[in-house]
């Protein structure tokens, strides 16, 4: 997922929105016997950040499905127009299951930055973490 954010250049505001849209999805999918799999995550997550750059982004900015798909090498029976289709289908899919709202109150925007600066910043200590226990584990090593 993280190749694909550089390789499209997502903008992290739509990271955030991408992940209000997630969030969304997964309460309504409560709703229903719906099984969330490994798979079915990857490609709810990549629809949620196509849709959160259509919704973000100035209209002459927005990669259409069919560039997306060449981008990411995306294809269906060895066709990328197959794999656009297929695209624009889970993005109405997850409409639908979304209730067609893709609305994001400055609030709702908020809170959900908050989280995800608060997460950057415990991976961010984590890394650190683990950067200075391997250079004690080398220091002990050395003596």
């Amino acid at each position: 997922m993280t190749k694909m954010v550089r390789k499209l250049d997502i903008p992290q505001q739509c990271l955030t929105i991408a992940s209000i849209y997630i969030q969304r999805a997964i309460k309504n999918w409560k709703k229903t016997e719906f099984f969330l799999s490994t798979l079915v995550a990857e490609k709810v997550t990549l629809t949620c950040l196509i849709l959160a750059s259509k919704y973000f982004c100035e209209t002459e900015d927005v990669v259409v499905n069919l560039d997306i798909c060449r981008m990411l090498g995306l294809k269906i029976n060895n066709s990328f127009h197959e794999a656009a289709k297929r695209m624009m289908c889970m993005e109405l899919e997850l409409l639908s299951m979304m209730d067609w709202d893709i609305y994001v109150s400055p609030q709702d925007y908020n809170e959900a930055q908050h989280k995800f600066n608060a997460k950057i910043k415990e991976c961010q200590v984590d890394k650190i973490d683990q950067l200075t226990q391997a250079d004690s584990l080398n220091d002990d090593n050395m003596s």
